[in-house]
């Protein structure tokens, strides 16, 4: 897919990198008292066999904290937090708890006495997974789908079994021959209890499936790990939201924890030049190297957690959103942005690569911790800013907006107060364009279904581009595009974008 995806710059200019020294952040003692949450141990649910089934049962009403602190190191300041051993108090939930466990085919049996739709299939696919012998996973996704009061989890299952199997045409080399969106979830539910209603942990499986149709064995270990920590992760991160009374994670929509749980930013179709894109993979597997390159680890959310609530959080979304874009691009760029729009090349992870359209938030990450800065373009900065908000719970995706050959990319994000998806209104507002002027812009969407169906269009000057399933495009003015996404999109419009298959 050729596409343009040049960012230049917040006024049209090129930037020169500016040396300075970090200036630190800091930190109260009040906020390492807050961030005393933020150090939940990840609860490995190993036996649910004493419950009755499907009874409502309650989380445990108090969890340990572990002792230990999450520290990281930015330009020379030291950001640190560790607590004592400490009780929090869980509100009641209900689980979804296996009393007497059946076979395998009993489970199975139930979609087929169902006898409806997306249940029918959803038996089908089960049975075509290759490993599916532990029947408490099994039994945890029947009544996952078949009790469920949420219709957002019949949609997900829906969702799943229309986009979940990788078509064969659109790779070189085999790729499995079963649902791995469905696969991400056995596995979850191998490792995991699921609560009534479970979207969250439909939405990590969904979009993880694709790294399980591309990759190869050693990518599939690292999902099925993964996959369990983001869900520990998003989790404790909800339950950080309730004790500081924020909007929660999970009474998002489902189509936000969908981008919420994906962590790859742009490494399905991005810039042309974008080291390690999964669109450049039709002929040869990914290895743990590329999944490494692109995912965010764990490790880093949680650091980025600290960070975030340490500086910049509020109660209220926007505000959080908007102090760290313009800590990053705006008011602080020059102390915090290396800006990088040359030809120039960097070593990144012993690999020699473009300086910009990394795609690689660790090392933006760990680069940032020793200088102060992230390198790259308005391309880096929106993938870092998304991955930043992420880690407290913020869904966001990516938007590329073109005009005359030129580009700029930014992050939108989920504002659970209006129930909008909107962005920081300098992002358009300061790009060097006439407000009547045309542009298109294309919307990553989540890799909800396992291929690359692309489409051509044409473009407001007769230019003939090709866009598709990565991306969802619309074409507008500027001052229209800028108003619409800093007043927001409302979640109904966002999910048909996010969604559809058009």
């Amino acid at each position: 897919m050729q596409k343009q995806m040049r960012c230049v710059g917040r006024h049209g200019n090129r930037y020169t990198r500016t040396q300075s020294t970090f200036n630190g952040i800091l930190l109260s003692s009040s906020s390492w008292k807050l961030l005393g949450v933020l150090l939940l141990v990840v609860v490995v649910v190993t036996s649910v066999e004493s419950f009755s089934l499907w009874k409502p049962v309650g989380e445990p009403t108090t969890s340990l904290f572990s002792t230990s602190g999450v520290q990281s190191t930015v330009a020379g300041t030291t950001l640190q937090t560790s607590v004592d051993t400490t009780m929090i108090s869980y509100p009641p939930t209900q689980w979804i708890a296996i009393s007497s466990v059946r076979s395998v085919s009993y489970y199975l049996s139930l979609f087929d006495s169902n006898g409806t739709q997306p249940y029918l299939r959803l038996g089908e696919e089960l049975r075509r997974l290759p490993d599916l012998t532990n029947a408490t996973a099994v039994a945890t996704i029947t009544y996952l789908a078949l009790n469920a009061t949420n219709p957002e989890v019949k949609e997900a299952f829906s969702l799943m079994i229309r986009g979940g199997t990788p078509d064969q045409t659109d790779f070189s080399y085999t790729v499995p021959s079963y649902n791995t969106e469905l696969q991400v979830l056995y596995w979850l539910a191998c490792q995991n209890q699921f609560k009534k209603n479970d979207t969250l942990a439909l939405a990590i499986a969904m979009v993880n499936g694709l790294w399980v149709t591309m990759g190869d064995d050693q990518v599939s270990e690292a999902v099925k790990a993964d996959a369990t920590g983001m869900l520990a992760f998003l989790r404790e991160t909800n339950e950080l939201q309730r004790q500081q009374g924020y909007y929660q994670l999970e009474d998002y929509p489902f189509e936000a924890k969908l981008l919420l749980a994906w962590t790859g930013g742009m490494a399905v179709a991005g810039p042309v030049d974008q080291p390690f894109r999964l669109e450049d993979f039709h002929s040869r597997k990914i290895n743990l190297d590329v999944y490494d390159w692109n995912v965010v680890s764990l490790d880093t959310l949680r650091k980025m957690q600290v960070l975030v609530y340490a500086n910049w959080i509020d109660q209220n979304v926007t505000s959080t959103f908007s102090r760290i874009e313009e800590y990053f691009y705006f008011s602080g760029f020059n102390q915090h942005m290396d800006y990088q729009n040359t030809s120039g090349v960097i070593v990144v992870d012993n690999e020699t690569v473009p300086n910009h359209h990394l795609n690689n938030v660790d090392w933006e990450f760990q680069h940032f911790e020793e200088t102060g800065k992230i390198v790259g373009v308005c391309n880096d900065e929106a993938s870092f800013v998304s991955a930043l908000a992420k880690s407290v719970g913020i869904a966001t995706t990516e938007v590329n907006v073109n005009w005359k050959g030129n580009g700029h990319t930014f992050a939108v994000y989920f504002d659970p107060a209006g129930k909008t998806w909107r962005m920081y209104g300098k992002q358009m507002l300061n790009i060097n364009i006439s407000d009547d002027e045309a542009i298109y812009a294309l919307v990553f969407r989540p890799p909800v279904y396992e291929g690359f169906n692309y489409r051509p269009f044409t473009s407001f000057e007769g230019q003939r581009l090709v866009v598709g399933y990565p991306f969802y495009l619309f074409v507008g003015k500027r001052e229209d595009v800028a108003s619409y996404f800093v007043q927001g999109f409302s979640t109904e419009t966002f999910k048909l974008w996010l969604l559809s298959t058009q």
